[in-house]
């Protein structure tokens, strides 16, 4: 994996090396020294040098570099460099790494490289566990037994993450899946993008060593050569995620190979994140807002905004907040909606529309008449179109989004925000994912109490007009 370990300064003195193999020797650092100096290497991570490859850092000021042969994973050596780095910052207690700390504490590093790779390998590297090892003054002090016990299973990868002899009178675990729904939309109602980012978050109070199963909405990856995850979904019953991230307690083989694609896992102790994922396809939006637009005059404008409920009616909405922007030459505003409270805010230069409680499948409405201060700026036209016309109906030109050219003119509204929203939606999905079953397994055979919620939130939810 890793042959040697070198910490390097801008101008390629070698503050500390390190080898783990025979075959790094100081002239393999001399090397890449004289790479590093000649700028050969400032925008290139991974570095060939007489048949070895350099991996490297910049934290600071300070290089961090791997040696390695022709044989190791770049993902878990960079993944390596940047958790020692971390540590050794957080050893440090200092806001950076700086060339006097690494002479200084040669000592110090050195320990943390015997106890972070093991001839070479990564090992620990967290600095909770190198903390019960190393102390700043670089001297191992004497351990408990219960931490000694907890060391060992660590550093021999049993269950890194859970910590043995965990009792809870009640055993509850709770598993919710967030999402977090992102949509824009053009002046002319046309979707430009919508996605989803969903979280699988579960906080566990279970006692002993438990396994559990847990498996979603059947069908929702396909299971490939080069991950389980799916582009594009041919069968309607599938839900296509991509991007899917477990957390390191989840035995990703099982997934691979069981049928239903049921994740198993033995949860770590308290609130975790068992699941992130993203998607873009079969996204159902909760929530259609349609802006009407009418200028009444240079100085009147009215916006009639329609906001409809797609989710089911057992769910309700809560806190839902609309942000409808309006010109900042606005001297008041008359508002008249049909539910909740409206109010215009000339600190945001906008109308902010909240509906504490909202149910699925409702539409509501807010009409608001604007009174512009009158401004010497007009569109091209209006003066002469409205001297050579007459009559009360004339000056009246409604204009539904899509097109909101004739209100260009309005000064300072040439490049008007969109109307946004924040909302949530308890009991529903976007994507339709639904926990399928979920199982615990413990040698002591206690009933576990199972609790599962789903919730909709408001990420980037923008509408033009």
């Amino acid at each position: 994996m890793i042959e040697g370990f070198l910490i390097l300064n801008p101008k390629g003195t070698i503050l500390l090396s390190r080898s783990f193999k025979d075959q790094v020797t100081k002239a393999a650092g001399e090397s890449f020294k004289i790479q590093l100096v000649s700028g050969k290497i400032q925008l290139n991570p991974i570095n060939e040098i007489n048949g070895l490859f350099f991996c490297h850092i910049q934290v600071d000021d300070i290089y961090f570099v791997a040696v390695c042969d022709g044989d190791f994973d770049a993902a878990i050596v960079f993944s390596s460099l940047h958790s020692f780095s971390s540590t050794l910052l957080d050893y440090l207690s200092e806001s950076k790494i700086t060339q006097d700390q690494i002479q200084r504490e040669q000592i110090l590093i050195q320990e943390l490289l015997d106890e972070s790779f093991d001839y070479g390998y990564p090992q620990l590297t967290q600095p909770d566990e190198l903390k019960l090892l190393i102390t700043h003054k670089g001297y191992k002090r004497s351990m408990t037994k219960r931490e000694q016990i907890q060391i060992t299973i660590q550093a021999t990868g049993a269950i890194a993450h859970r910590r043995p002899g965990i009792s809870y009178s009640s055993n509850d675990i709770f598993v919710a899946i967030i999402e977090k729904v992102n949509l824009l939309m053009s002046s002319t109602g046309s979707i430009l993008r919508s996605d989803v980012i969903g979280d699988v978050k579960v906080k566990c109070h279970l006692s002993g060593m438990p396994e559990c199963k847990f498996a979603l909405t059947e069908r929702i990856l396909d299971s490939r050569s080069d991950g389980f995850y799916s582009k594009s979904s041919p069968d309607s019953t599938k839900i296509a995620l991509d991007d899917v991230q477990f957390h390191q307690c989840v035995k990703l083989s099982d997934v691979k190979k069981s049928s239903s694609q049921a994740i198993s896992f033995v949860p770590p102790d308290g609130v975790f994140q068992l699941m992130h994922y993203r998607t873009s396809l079969g996204v159902t939006l909760p929530f259609m807002v349609t802006p009407i637009i009418a200028v009444e005059s240079k100085t009147k404008i009215e916006i009639k905004l329609t906001i409809r409920s797609l989710f089911p009616g057992i769910s309700t909405a809560e806190n839902v907040t609309i942000f409808i922007p309006v010109p900042k030459t606005t001297a008041n505003v008359f508002l008249d909606g049909t539910a909740g409270k409206a109010k215009y805010e000339p600190g945001k230069a906008a109308i902010v529309w909240r509906i504490r409680q909202f149910p699925g499948m409702n539409a509501y409405s807010l009409r608001s008449t604007i009174h512009l201060v009158p401004s010497s700026c007009t569109m091209a036209g209006v003066k002469s179109d409205l001297a050579s016309h007459s009559g009360p109906d004339y000056s009246k030109k409604y204009i539904k989004s899509p097109s909101s050219q004739s209100i260009d003119f309005i000064d300072g509204w040439e490049r008007r925000p969109p109307i946004t929203m924040t909302f949530r939606v308890p009991y529903f999905t976007c994507t339709g994912l639904r926990v399928k079953y979920l199982e615990v397994y413990e040698r002591s055979d206690y009933t576990a109490n199972k609790f599962v919620k789903y919730e909709s939130v408001a990420g980037s939810y923008q509408i033009r007009f």
